[in-house]
């Protein structure tokens, strides 16, 4: 899914998400790499609002570990098979297996 500031528009975004998007995507973004970006830049209230309004998808990040110095919010489902460490935040929209 390809994530766009007109989209975000219609979304309803808030004023501060859309310039925060814009400076940084001005030619629209990934919706995963979106995620991924706000939740680095510690803008987790911007990834979860995406969540929120775009849903999940039918994605697998299957992994031996999580080490995350930040947070991690992905839009599918996580299999980790060994241990999880994560500063923040671990959220996935379809759910965690570990």
């Amino acid at each position: 899914m390809y994530i766009t500031k007109e989209i975000l528009t219609e979304k309803g975004a808030c004023s501060d998400g859309l310039r925060w998007f814009t400076k940084n995507f001005p030619e629209g973004a990934d919706y995963q790499e979106a995620l991924n970006f706000a939740a680095e830049q510690g803008r987790e209230d911007f990834a979860e609002w995406g969540l929120q309004n775009f849903g999940s998808v039918n994605t697998v990040l299957e992994v031996d570990e999580i080490n995350c110095e930040t947070s991690l919010i992905f839009a599918g489902r996580i299999i980790v098979r060994g241990a999880i460490r994560v500063a923040k935040r671990l959220i996935a929209g379809e759910g965690i297996e570990a």
